[in-house]
């Protein structure tokens, strides 16, 4: 049997060599056409009536250096394939890197980082995929990103606990889920679902699962290692945009939340007096720039020294933190409230005339003064507040009006305590 393969594969090539020869010796006789159907004739009946067994070595050589040179060639096509494919895997994942520094949302990140997966064009995907991250719930994958996903799907798959479907399975196991059909792990279909396959691959951090990627393939696509090499490295890019983005957001939280801490009486929960001062200052210029009115509520809490030294300073404190909670269930969104110093507070009113603003202190005055407080063993009592009220006069200086506010106070303390005193502005002072 090998004898017969090698004579074949001698005659073969013995047959080729005589081709070339004749075709050559057309040219050099400077035969300009030919007809290559009589050539062939005459090249196989030439080859039959010449082949002998002295011209096996030569066919055979002929033949083994013709493979030689073909699979030279294919070795060549093969790697400038493999260099081009490499070449668009890496300007893939530097892409990936350049997205990850862009002042765009986390979402919109992760919906560019389908767009330049999807579209590669050495990789036979659908056009069609989403990402998918865990975010409260630890066991349920949330759908935050998606390209080319119908409305359907969409909905159906928009959270998915952990072990269900393929990508799933993937946030369980940690390991890329491949489909090549919608196999029996497929949990999620519907009527006339078009047939496809999947490439489910884990995003994770320091061993964390944090999401998974979701692409689709066309049905009957073979598993490729390389493909899920590539895949994985996205993945990492993934994983860095997205721990990235959690430590930015934490950062932000923190600065604020600390934010919050310096400007706030942690008593009261009110805000305190360094930042009444920085906000009333903003608030008038804004008020004098458009002419709009803007009004001042100062308060103090009668007799409060006599029931601190009574009843002692953690009772005193409970009666601040009362203020405090009545103040801000009083007040609008647009107002703020300030624990001013001791058992003084302060409320600015934007866009509220003088008379409207004393509504709003008779308001905190009553709901304050109907509070029970019981400082000691059977004692049951109540507390009350005198409150001043000024509206602010155009072209009126910050520190005049907070006097004006100020003596409005003293002026319902000198008239009886636990009322409301409104004074307005009077040119000849």
């Amino acid at each position: 049997m090998i004898l017969v393969c090698v004579l074949i594969g001698a005659f073969f090539g013995f047959f080729i060599f005589h081709l070339l020869i004749m075709i050559i010796g057309h040219l050099m006789l400077a035969h300009r056409s030919f007809d290559i159907s009589s050539l062939l004739d005459i090249v196989f009946s030439e080859s039959l009536r010449s082949f002998s067994l002295d011209m096996l070595p030569w066919s055979l050589s002929f033949m083994i250096f013709s493979a030689i040179i073909g699979l030279f060639y294919a070795k060549q096509r093969i790697g400038k394939e493999e260099i081009r494919r490499s070449f668009q895997a890496q300007s893939t994942l530097n892409k990936l890197l350049s997205i990850s520094l862009e002042d765009i949302s986390l979402e919109e990140m992760l919906g560019l980082v389908i767009e330049n997966v999807i579209f590669l064009p050495w990789f036979e995907l659908e056009l069609k995929g989403g990402i998918f991250l865990v975010e409260e719930d630890p066991d349920v994958l949330v759908m935050k990103a998606q390209r080319g996903l119908s409305d359907q799907i969409q909905k159906m798959c928009a959270r998915i606990p952990f072990g269900k479907c393929l990508c799933g399975r993937a946030a369980v196991s940690g390991t890329v889920e491949f489909a090549d059909c919608m196999d029996k792990r497929h949990d999620t279909r519907y009527r006339d679902m078009p047939p496809h396959g999947h490439y489910c691959v884990p995003i994770i951090f320091m061993g964390k699962v944090l999401g998974v990627i979701v692409l689709y393939i066309k049905e009957g696509h073979l598993r490729n290692e390389r493909e899920e090499e590539f895949l994985l490295a996205v993945a990492d890019v993934v994983a860095g945009i997205i721990r990235r983005k959690q430590s930015e957001k934490a950062l932000l939280e923190s600065e604020k939340r600390y934010f919050e801490l310096s400007i706030t009486d942690a008593l009261t929960g009110l805000y305190n007096s360094r930042y009444y001062h920085n906000q009333l200052k903003s608030e008038i210029e804004r008020a004098a720039r458009y002419n709009r009115p803007l009004s001042l509520i100062l308060m103090d809490i009668d007799n409060f020294k006599h029931y601190n030294d009574t009843y002692g300073h953690p009772e005193g404190d409970k009666v601040l933190a009362r203020l405090g909670g009545v103040i801000r269930g009083c007040l609008r969104k647009t107002d703020s409230a300030y624990r001013y110093g001791g058992e003084e507070f302060t409320v600015i009113l934007p866009e509220t005339e003088g008379e409207n603003a004393t509504n709003a202190g008779e308001r905190i005055r009553k709901r304050f003064e109907s509070q029970v407080f019981s400082p000691g063993l059977g004692e049951k009592g109540h507390k009350t507040v005198s409150i001043g009220v000024a509206e602010y006069w155009p072209e009126e200086e910050l520190s005049t009006f907070m006097k004006r506010a100020d003596k409005a106070m003293y002026s319902a303390k000198e008239q009886g305590k636990n009322r409301v005193f409104f004074l307005k502005w009077d040119p000849d002072e």
